[in-house]
């Protein structure tokens, strides 16, 4: 029998988490966040993390699995999420994936480049320049390195534009770091894919196979 991952996406407070719980316990599965700051075990104010109950009533998977100290990139939540969806398909023939981040989404369904490794030396001397310089500094010297990835970026998230910072001194720009690779990454796992997104209690359905 075929597999199938239902992708639940939209913006904050649209009922994701409570659509992705009665799916998981009607289909007997499990759920796969796709929230960039829910993996996070020290932040939980802000993330909307699924509550206590949630989290009991169906497995979840990505919600409170890494430390703020470790690298989490939409590259590596590729990698994670097609073992999540191995490990769930050895078990039941559905897997849900619910979150609102939706590089992280794209990620899954669409494949993303490997992200080259950072030396230590570089991410301190980013962090000490903008400790010392500020998030004015970051922005003016982003544009003017790499204007294609700026006009795209979160200019207002210094953590963000320090991660495209670091990137400088290796032969790769953060744009091409987004480029969608040929193919599915899902396809590897012989699923079909349903997306669901919810805005205004309204669901908009598309299926992928």
């Amino acid at each position: 029998m075929s597999k199938t991952v239902i992708v639940i996406t939209g913006p904050t407070a649209a009922g994701k988490t409570a659509l992705a719980i009665k799916l998981a316990q009607h289909f007997n599965t499990a759920v796969i966040s796709a929230d960039s700051r829910q993996c996070y075990r020290e932040i939980s104010i802000g993330t909307a993390k699924p509550s206590p109950e949630e989290l009991s009533a169906v497995p979840h998977y990505f919600i409170d699995s890494h430390s703020i100290a470790e690298e989490v990139n939409a590259a590596m939540f590729e990698k994670l999420t097609l073992q999540y969806a191995a490990d769930i398909f050895s078990k039941t023939d559905t897997a849900i994936m619910c979150g609102g981040t939706g590089l992280y989404v794209r990620a899954f369904c669409e494949g993303m480049d490997d992200m080259p490794a950072i030396p230590p030396a570089i991410r301190e001397a980013v962090r000490k320049g903008y400790e010392e310089n500020g998030l004015a500094w970051l922005q003016h010297t982003l544009q003017q390195r790499d204007p294609a990835f700026y006009a795209i970026a979160e200019t207002q998230n210094p953590v963000r534009l320090m991660r495209a910072r670091r990137y400088w001194k290796l032969p790769v720009s953060p744009l091409q770091l987004s480029a969608p690779l040929p193919g599915s990454p899902a396809t590897s796992i012989s699923s079909r894919l349903v997306l669901l997104y919810l805005k205004n209690n309204c669901t908009t359905t598309s299926t992928a196979v």
